[in-house]
């Protein structure tokens, strides 16, 4: 068995009962000759970026509850799935200066990275996010909920921000990050 992360690895040995001489960890990676920072992109204040499925999984209604009175934010949903219609019905009852894009071509994701202040990571559970790697490579400072898979990869306040994933914490971590410049 092939997996991506240690969190992973302990669930299958706990619920299959699976002989962990079995199971091997292969970390997703990243091509770090296009997912970097990008001298000739410029950030754009306030612009707030999440990449991924719009599944329950993913947490995105507390992103949005989250963004919603945040004033000069700009949200940038990237992902498709079946959550969408009511993503979009609350983001528009909220009045959320938001922007969905269903799908980036690969080569053009880095562009999305480096013109992004904060990449926002709120899932419940995660196994190894590429899309973490992928934002951390672009130089783009990340939030990302203190779940496992999420938590194995940031170092809080060293690499990116760790909080629990409501609203109110995503919330605090966004402003913190938008009102410090130390963060840029």
């Amino acid at each position: 068995i092939i997996i991506t992360s240690v969190s992973d690895k302990e669930y299958i040995i706990s619920q299959h009962k699976v002989n962990p001489d079995k199971i091997t960890i292969i970390p997703n990676g990243v091509d770090i000759e296009s997912f970097k920072i990008l001298k000739d992109v410029k950030k754009e204040q306030g612009r707030i970026l999440f990449v991924g499925r719009l599944t329950e999984q993913k947490n995105i209604f507390s992103l949005l509850e989250a963004v919603k009175n945040i004033k000069n934010t700009h949200l940038v949903l990237i992902g498709m799935g079946h959550l969408k219609d009511e993503i979009v019905n609350k983001a528009t009852a909220d009045k959320i200066n938001i922007t969905f894009i269903d799908s980036v071509n690969n080569n053009k994701l880095p562009i999305e990275y480096n013109k992004s202040e904060v990449f926002v990571l709120p899932s419940f559970f995660e196994g190894n996010p590429k899309v973490l790697i992928e934002a951390m490579a672009c130089g783009t400072v990340v939030i990302g909920s203190n779940r496992d898979g999420i938590n194995s990869m940031i170092k809080n306040r060293v690499n990116g921000i760790l909080c629990e994933p409501t609203s109110e914490k995503i919330r605090d971590s966004i402003l913190e990050v938008l009102n410090n410049r130390a963060f840029a």
